[in-house]
């Protein structure tokens, strides 16, 4: 009997590894929904020496990405988008926010289009997935890792094509309901482990930077994945998105001779 393979946690074996290593897919939200199968998760976790996420999360307390991520001095995101975007900006500014978006003008496209993606998402948890199983490894003293550094992150953000990005945000504002229900979608689809249409989904959400914002990205953590297994044994938590595909994680860390095997997890 085949094993179920629509699960979120991945476990990595192989004969250079000191043991047993772990691959788990998140997605960064306080929905409730997306909490399904950490409790289980974290069972896996403690047996760990050692957990990583996308990167150290600590960084990102020192320095929030809408600083890392200013615009230069005289660049307004509103002129850049027209009169007609910005008004509506300001409108899901302050419904879904709760602040003007004249406050964000000279922020990057990026950090606008984030801020709104998490604004309309619900909120039913104090922290996001991610941020939960980073706690969760301090409590249960492991030792925490990066897959990427925060400045990696910003600085792959800071090259992304502008007027692409100007046309993504505009793409969205012209149809805000349909960017809503994407959002709803990805939750549901996260929270039935439907890994074949979540790669669907996020690589036609990531338009034209899916080669930058996910295959390349794939390449460098599974390489960093083999490596740090082949250390201690290891908790990796990445976003769901980064796992199927024939460029996702789990392709990539098989092609390196290790097995990946599915864990099925039960819900919460």
């Amino acid at each position: 009997m085949r094993k179920r393979k629509n699960t979120w946690l991945w476990q990595l074996t192989g004969e250079s590894l000191p043991g047993h290593s772990y691959v788990f897919g998140t997605i960064h939200s306080k929905d409730m929904r997306a909490f399904t199968y950490v409790e289980n998760a974290l069972t896996y976790l403690k047996e760990c020496d050692a957990v990583a996420t996308e990167f150290n999360l600590d960084e990102m307390e020192a320095r929030s990405s809408a600083e890392s991520l200013n615009m230069p001095e005289g660049f307004s995101l509103a002129e850049a988008i027209g009169p007609r975007y910005s008004v509506q900006l300001e409108k899901l500014f302050l419904q879904y926010i709760g602040l003007s978006f004249r406050a964000f003008h000279n922020m990057h496209p990026f950090v606008i289009t984030s801020l709104l993606t998490e604004a309309v998402m619900s909120s039913d948890m104090p922290m996001s997935l991610d941020q939960t199983i980073w706690e969760a490894a301090k409590e249960n003293s492991k030792a925490l890792d990066g897959l990427e550094t925060y400045d990696m992150q910003m600085n792959l953000i800071a090259k992304m094509d502008m007027s692409l990005q100007l046309r993504m945000i505009k793409q969205m504002l012209r149809n805000f309901k349909a960017f809503r229900k994407n959002q709803e979608k990805l939750i549901a689809l996260y929270q039935k482990a439907d890994l074949g249409t979540i790669n669907k989904v996020s690589r036609k959400q990531s338009g034209g930077f899916r080669k930058e914002l996910l295959f390349n990205r794939n390449v460098y953590m599974a390489e960093r994945i083999f490596k740090l297994s082949q250390e201690q044994k290891f908790f990796f938590a990445v976003g769901g998105a980064h796992l199927p595909g024939k460029m996702g994680l789990i392709r990539l860390l098989k092609k390196m001779d290790l097995k990946v095997s599915p864990v099925p997890l039960e819900s919460m």
